[in-house]
This record gives structure tokens, sequence and C-alpha cells, in this order.
């Protein structure tokens, strides 16, 4: 048997109670890791905002030609133009579409179409005075995604530049300028992806005059609302609690089993003589420079002294240097002695298989200075 093994088994039994606690430790984290991975809630909570619905809202705009000129022949219908001749052409027309993107629902639409002719202040915006007019409304009901509701409107340009110098003259000027444009309010209420919806909307068409012309300039807005939606999403357990979790456990369980063997085999202890064994070994490290390893001729020490049999190594060799001798090792039964005058001192070392040497000592070689 090995030193080192001895070491090891001494080191085991000495700290039995420590080791077989970290063990179980080892045992429990491997358990917990492992149910924590493979089994529980394993599921986080993420929230996004997602757009409920979007509205789509456009107005189309034209005039019909109804004066002969050199260019536009009479009936001719000029569409979505930057600029209109108000001679030529001067009644503006056309609708105002609304509809809405959403994943599902129905809603029912009221559309007003209003000619709104207003003062306002130039450095304030202040809004001095307000003249409306309807021009047309409609409803519509359980209108679906992808679908339209409209609304027509018709303005005579040249009556509304005719109404609007008149106005001003009636005030005796204005103090700022005067704006003219088509408002359209859209009323919509229902159910969209399952939420209920209720909302008013305003969008204009400018109507701006000059130089024989006027330009029709859309001002249209979309609405899209939008609402948090939490979703669970399954979280599956990382390298570490995958494989560390079972490789703990596994660790454990081999620590417990390996445990568990070696005291039903006796190998957590050391027996009396193999603590003797090893307190020997550790003892002829340390003495070596005390000690001399030979064989004894035949017939060396025929007449034997008295023998002392020494219980340690270390009185043998503080026995050596008293008597400023020597131990010598027997290299063939392993018996350290020390010989002087009187005597010969005797230590019996243990054996590695727990035997114990009785044969009679060989006289000792004498050392000679």
């Amino acid at each position: 048997m090995t030193d080192t093994t001895l070491r090891l088994r001494r080191l085991v039994a000495d700290n039995l109670a420590v080791i077989a606690l970290a063990v179980l430790l080892v045992t429990g984290a491997g358990v917990v890791v492992t149910y924590g991975a493979y089994t529980g809630d394993r599921t986080t909570t993420e929230s996004s905002e997602t757009t409920l619905y979007e509205t789509e809202s456009a107005f189309a705009h034209g005039a019909t030609v109804a004066r002969e000129n050199e260019v536009f022949p009479l009936g001719t219908r000029l569409s979505d133009r930057s600029r209109y001749y108000t001679r030529i052409a001067p009644v503006a027309d056309g609708n105002y579409s609304f509809g809405y993107r959403a994943a599902s629902g129905r809603l029912d639409v009221d559309l007003s179409a209003t000619l709104v002719v207003r003062g306002v202040a130039t450095e304030s915006s202040e809004v001095l005075w307000t003249q409306r007019r309807p021009l047309d409304a409609g409803s519509t009901t359980g209108l679906s995604p992808g679908e339209t509701a409209t609304v027509d409107y018709r303005v005579n340009v040249t009556r509304l530049t005719d109404r609007t110098a008149a106005i001003t003259e009636s005030l005796g000027g204005t103090a700022g300028e005067v704006q003219t444009f088509v408002r359209v309010q859209s009323r919509f209420d229902g159910t969209i992806a399952g939420s209920r919806v209720e909302q008013t909307t305003t969008d204009r068409l400018a109507i701006s005059t000059g130089s024989g012309t006027y330009s029709l300039t859309p001002n249209t807005t979309t609405t899209a609302p939008t609402i948090e939606e939490t979703v669970e999403i399954e979280d599956p357990p990382g390298p570490l609690r995958a494989i560390g979790g079972p490789l703990l456990l596994a660790a454990g369980l081999i620590g417990v089993s390996a445990l568990a063997f070696a005291r039903v085999r006796g190998k957590l202890s050391l027996s009396s003589h193999e603590r003797d064994l090893l307190a020997y070994r550790a003892a002829r490290d340390e003495y070596d420079d005390w000690i001399t390893t030979g064989t004894l001729p035949a017939g060396v020490g025929d007449t034997p002294g008295e023998h002392v049999v020494v219980d340690e190594l270390e009185g043998l060799v503080d026995v050596a240097i008293d008597t400023d001798g020597r131990v010598i090792e027997n290299a063939a039964t392993g018996q350290l002695l020390v010989e002087t005058p009187r005597r010969t001192y005797r230590y019996d070392p243990p054996t590695a298989d727990g035997e114990i040497d009785d044969e009679p000592p060989e006289p000792a070689i004498r050392r000679i200075d």
C-alpha cells in the first residue's frame, strides 16, 4: 500500500464529516438546478405596443370645362390638378373618402361636408369671423376594413370669390387673411379587433384663388391608436442550467455511492496498524540522514549482546545521537538497529501487509569512525 493511498484515506477519514456534507450539498444543488431547468414555470412575459387600426382618408377633386376656349373642349373633365382656370371651369367638385385598416372590425360612419369662409388675424392666428354652409352628409353602417364611406362636395369658386369680396367690403376691410376650405367631419364608432372605438376626425380641402385660377389643396390626418399586448414566451433553460444541473446531480450521486461503498469496505478509516505504518514512513523520510541501509555479512556479530526493542523510530534515532552511533537498516529484514558496546537497540517497523517480523535480529554492523 503506497504512502499516497494511505495519506488520501487518512485525509478522508479525518475530514469525513466535511466531505459528506460537501457531497450532500453538491447533490442538493444538482437537484435544485435540474428541477428548475426542466420543470416549473419557464415562461417570461413580454409587452409590446400594437397598432389597433389606422384611418385612411383622401379628397378627390376636379372641375368640368363649362365655357368655350382655345384649349379644352366643352365638357372636358379636369381632375386632381394643381391649378384650375376660374373662367372656363368655375365649379370645383369631388368627394371625400374614409376608410381604415385593421385585422377586423365593423364601424358606423357619419360624414358631413361644410364650406367654411373665415377671417384670420395674421399675427395671432385668431379667428375674427366665420361663415359656414353645409354641402353634403352621409352615413354608412357596418363598414369593414378595406371598405370606404364617401361624401360629395360642390363649390362654385366664382360665386365664392364674389361672396368673400362682399363680406370684406361690408366689414370695411380685413385685419388678416380670408381662408376658404371644405371641411369634412368624420364620426365613427364600433368595434375593431375586439375593442370598442368611438372617435371624430376633421380633414380639410383648402381653396386658394388668384390671377384667374384656383387651387385645391387637401390636408388630411391619419389616426393610428395603439394598444399594449402581453405575450408569454417560452424560456428554455440555458446551457449552464440544462447541462450543469444534471452534471452536479450525477457528481453528487457518484460521491454518495462512493462514500457508501467505501464505508461498507471499511475504507473510510485507518486501522491502528495503517496509522503506525504511515507514521513510520513519515519518520523514515524525516530521519533518512541518520539511517544507513546495508546487508549484514555472514558471521558478523555471532555473539549476540543484549537486545533492547524500541517502540518508535524517533527513539532509536535519539539513541544513535546520544551514543554517537548510526542507525543501520537491514536490507534483508527491514529492521533498524543501533549497536553499542553493551547492547543492541532494535526497532521493528510495521510492514505493509500488517505482519510483524518476529525473526531474531542479525547482529548489527559496528560503525567505525
